[in-house]
């Protein structure tokens, strides 16, 4: 083999080797998301549901309420349903853990929902 046949094999080579660790890292860097985490109820008449892996019904009974949450993320596979008892309740959901919030999934509320996260929201 020539100077420029091994040089090509090797460059090959390394391209190939470059592309697998791009892909290994976009694989390994993908953040897993959750339905989200309650850390407490502050206010209000709450009751929480999670009927299977990839649902959460938050039932309000008071026209006013606040939840604390330790994270915020609803997957493209994930619902979170927020029922209030009527359409002019509000509900204040406070995430205060250390990470932006992403919203990928569907979240279906009645009235007003007021999403907070000092560090982002990704929708």
């Amino acid at each position: 083999m020539g100077f420029f046949m091994v040089k090509k094999m090797k460059l090959n080579m390394l391209r190939k080797i470059g592309s697998l660790t791009l892909v290994l890292a976009f694989f390994f860097n993908q953040t897993a998301f959750a339905l989200p985490q309650v850390d407490e109820v502050v206010e209000g008449n709450v009751t929480i549901e999670t009927p299977d892996a990839n649902t959460m019904n938050i039932n309000v009974a008071d026209p006013q309420a606040i939840i604390n949450y330790s994270s915020f993320d609803i997957n493209a596979n994930e619902t979170v349903n927020v029922n209030l008892p009527s359409s002019t309740s509000e509900i204040l959901n406070r995430d205060i853990g250390s990470d932006m919030s992403n919203i990928l999934g569907t979240l279906n509320c009645n009235g007003l929902f007021i999403l907070v996260n000092t560090h982002g929201i990704y929708v």
